[in-house]
């Protein structure tokens, strides 16, 4: 075992990175192969297909199928574990004599059985799961999906006590740390990674205000529909919202009115194009788990950013931010911020704050975990 071999376990393949979880996976992958780390990749797969593009960054990729059956739902472990279950990912992890690193709860069902003693083993929590859950139950209106997201919180909550046979439990924000801490006397705080390298400055205002987020996630929608109410009362504001997914409600829903759109974001291009003539961000949430990487994004590559407090709560950004609670604050930061310059000062203060979310020193830390 070396220093510079470690095997990581993800929940999906993490390519193309165009979602929460896996655009953490993948660029901790590619931070840490460009330090020469010889990286052992096992992933489940479900919808996703193989990529050479991850073959070309690591030593060796293997690929699990993702198994949801009825007996999976009424498994007394969380649905998203028992269903990343295989005998022949144990058998690849015992024969690489390396460092474990499990992308979030969902991808170790393999400790159950097997105990790795001579091996490392690290867990990535991406959120607080029991909590994002939780949060999952409270933001759906269909019945049976709120039945399955409460008993799978309940199942969640009760599952983390796996974590005290952890070596490091690698935390994604300073909330999450706080709670971790408590639960185990070996968190670390490892900031999520991403894309940017450095803040986008830009010579003139953007055009319109901008929500970007997956459109089959409640809390999203709730997000937006909360904004269509709100820009009915702007009718002098543009308001986008975009999404790699073609909510048909919500788009119908903006057919009769002439200060809102939809945009279906086609590829990462066509995101950044997106970005580009945004004059403010609103980053709107109603679960107060993980970080928000949309937030992430939006401050390396927007102007102006206006979130809720639940979004900036134990983010470290705050500071950077526009924060609002209430529909009227909202409007009146929509107001102030609609024609103001982004300037050199404020892109000063943000590179300030960001500098805790530099891909390459954290890559560095998780090495001196190892």
């Amino acid at each position: 075992m070396t220093k510079k071999t470690i095997q990581i376990v993800s929940f999906d393949v993490p390519y193309p990175p165009n979602y929460g979880g896996v655009i953490d996976v993948y660029y901790k992958i590619k931070a840490l192969s460009e330090l020469g780390v010889k990286v052992y990749l096992h992933c489940y797969q479900d919808k996703r297909a193989k990529s050479d593009v991850l073959e070309s960054l690591c030593e060796e990729v293997y690929y699990y199928d993702r198994t949801k059956t009825l007996k999976h739902f009424f498994s007394s472990t969380p649905f998203i574990v028992s269903s990343r279950n295989s005998k022949t990912l144990a058998q690849n992890l015992k024969s690489i004599n390396a460092p474990m690193l499990f992308e979030g709860l969902h991808t170790t069902a393999v400790l159950l059985k097997h105990s790795f003693k001579d091996q490392l083993k690290l867990v990535r929590m991406h959120n607080i799961e029991h909590h994002y859950y939780q949060g999952l139950f409270k933001s759906e209106s269909n019945l049976l999906k709120k039945l399955f997201f409460w008993f799978e919180s309940k199942k969640l909550k009760r599952y983390e006590v796996l974590l005290q046979q952890i070596d490091s439990v690698l935390t994604i924000s300073p909330n999450e740390q706080d709670y971790y801490k408590l639960l185990v006397n070996n968190a670390h705080y490892s900031p999520v990674f991403h894309r940017n390298i450095e803040i986008k400055t830009y010579a003139e205002n953007g055009k319109y205000v901008l929500f970007h987020g997956d459109l089959r996630v409640s809390d999203n929608i709730k997000s937006a529909k909360y904004l269509i109410d709100v820009f009915k009362q702007l009718p002098k504001y543009n308001l986008v919202l975009a999404s790699s997914f073609a909510n048909k409600k919500i788009s119908n829903s903006l057919l009769s009115v002439s200060n809102m759109s939809f945009v279906k974001i086609e590829d990462s291009n066509h995101l950044d194009d997106v970005f580009r003539d945004a004059q403010l961000h609103v980053i709107l949430s109603y679960q107060n788990t993980g970080i928000k990487l949309k937030l992430i994004n939006a401050l390396y590559q927007g102007r102006h950013v206006i979130a809720n407090t639940i979004v900036t709560d134990g983010t470290g950004l705050k500071d950077i931010c526009e924060v609002f609670d209430t529909k009227q604050d909202l409007i009146l930061k929509v107001k102030a911020l609609y024609s103001k310059e982004f300037t050199k000062k404020d892109v000063l203060k943000r590179s300030t704050v960001l500098q805790q979310f530099d891909t390459k020193i954290n890559a560095l830390k998780i090495l001196e975990l190892l």
